[in-house]
């Protein structure tokens, strides 16, 4: 997870990481809870939370977790931290502030 984002807590014993993954500029909450450990195949579980009405964060920041998971072993690999591209964001911004602007200006 530290490759997408940040490791609030994590219990080993129990197979468990808390953190938060970036999509734009907000936070998911991320829970993955993983069972089976050892020799056997292990089950890895994601749950994400987002304040977005759709989930679109949380369904982007699982996406992109096991992306990132079936991509360990790749040389090279560099895994996606934002989820969107910054210039996507940087347009968002601007627009935002522009749409400020002329509501002030249309107040006073």
């Amino acid at each position: 997870m530290l490759s997408l984002g940040t490791v609030t807590s994590e219990n080993a014993s129990a197979g468990v990481i808390d953190g938060h993954i970036a999509f734009g500029m907000q936070k998911v909450k991320a829970h993955v809870s993983l069972a089976g450990m050892g020799d056997d195949p292990t089950l890895v579980v994601f749950q994400g939370k987002s304040d977005d009405v759709w989930g679109a964060a949380a369904k982007n920041a699982a996406k992109r977790f096991f992306e990132t998971l079936r991509n360990l072993d790749t040389p090279g690999y560099q895994a996606n931290r934002r989820g969107v591209p910054p210039l996507v964001i940087i347009v968002i911004v601007v627009i935002l502030f522009v749409i400020v602007l002329a509501v002030v200006g249309a107040i006073v």
